[in-house]
């Protein structure tokens, strides 16, 4: 019968195992905010059960109420409750100016700590100049438990100061130790977010670099001083021709600005990105929350995009290499970088006779961000 009892209870386990599994499962800060609010709930459960007892049973003459008792307490631990805040609240580390920064940086904005402090000090200096103002109080809320001299009356300022003791406790292990830990992690899931998000620009930008050399084992990318050594499949008929004429036209594109807030292409290569059956595509993907992956593909047929002929890419000049040469290979080309902002791509493919023009802000569905920067 016994173990019948036992096994009923592992089924069907209290409130209070519960709660005391729950307990046991938690470490570190969480383990200590659950002691707080056992804590409090302690002292609220003393409070009123001490209170009642001492307004009912003990006082003969009913002169308190239970209500005004049970206000004195709360207020002496509210006041704990405060004065506890006030002297744990958490202190941000002074940056260190010894040594210069070539960028400038902001600090944590420290008026409420200032504050604190000034609050705490006034307390202080306050509660030592009228201290015996503050314990004539003191004694006179006693006298809302029983007549002063009676059992009550020192039981009620007991309660009292225990009341204030305990919500200094709370409010100083509150503010000292778990909202300073929580401010900590908060800071350094920043950092980890910023230096993830850091190394990711570094990764996309060297993975640029990758496919920018490896273009030409690839994609077919030739430049413009050793293009016919470069050449895999030998242009036929005329492409020879059409190919000098290309890279003729190519020269003559400059452009006349090349910071980053600048689209020198802009209007410059006919504003169509359809014609003469190719088509110069892209898309867009965020790959951070300030970098996006670009791949621009021009495509078409034999007829219109032959393959081994050549076919240049113009993408923004703060680019390494903004004039891209690629030898056509199964009637396309692609072009993958990494942008931080939209800007406009020309194209000039068979011998200069199509000119495609593609904004990157007008693409449908990109984001917001890179379509303004």
């Amino acid at each position: 019968m016994a173990e019948q009892n036992a096994q009923e209870v592992k089924k069907n386990p209290s409130f209070i195992s519960k709660l005391l599994s729950v307990t046991n499962q938690l470490n570190g800060v969480p383990r200590i905010t659950s002691i707080v609010g056992y804590w409090l709930l302690f002292v609220a459960v003393v409070e009123i059960i001490t209170v009642v007892i001492v307004s009912v049973g003990f006082n003969a003459t009913k002169e308190v109420t239970l209500w005004s008792a049970l206000a004195n307490c709360l207020a002496a631990q509210f006041v704990g409750v405060i004065i506890g805040f006030l002297f744990g609240f958490p202190k941000s580390t002074p940056p260190d100016t010894t040594k210069p920064s070539a960028t400038p940086s902001f600090t944590n904005n420290t008026n409420l700590e200032q504050i604190s402090d000034w609050l705490t000090k006034i307390i202080i200096s306050a509660s030592l100049v009228e201290f015996r103002e503050i314990f004539r109080y003191y004694l006179n809320a006693g006298c809302q438990f029983g007549v002063m001299g009676t059992p009550e009356y020192r039981f009620g300022l007991a309660l009292i100061l225990f009341s204030l003791i305990a919500g200094f406790l709370a409010a100083y292990i509150f503010t000292s130790i778990i909202l300073s830990h929580e401010l900590n992690q908060l800071l350094d899931e920043t950092k980890e977010n910023a230096q993830t998000a850091a190394k990711a620009i570094t990764s996309s930008i060297t993975n640029q670099n990758e496919v920018n050399e490896s273009d030409n084992e690839e994609q077919g990318e030739i430049q413009v001083q050793n293009v016919d050594a470069a050449l895999v499949d030998v242009p036929k008929d005329n492409q020879k021709e059409k190919d000098n004429k290309l890279r003729s036209l190519a020269e003559s594109y400059t452009p006349v600005s090349k910071t980053f807030d600048s689209d020198p292409w802009f209007h410059k290569f006919g504003q169509a990105s359809n014609v003469n059956g190719v088509t110069l595509s892209a898309t867009v993907q965020s790959e951070t929350s300030s970098l996006y992956k670009v791949v621009i593909t021009l495509t078409g047929d034999e007829n219109n995009l032959p393959n081994g002929s050549l076919a240049i890419i113009f993408i923004h000049p703060t680019f390494y290499r903004y004039k891209r040469y690629f030898r056509v290979k199964n009637n396309m080309v692609q072009l993958t970088l990494y942008s931080v902002g939209s800007f406009t791509v020309g194209a000039l493919v068979n011998g200069g006779d199509t000119k495609l023009e593609l904004n990157l802000a007008e693409l449908p569905g990109v984001p917001k961000k890179f379509k303004d920067t």
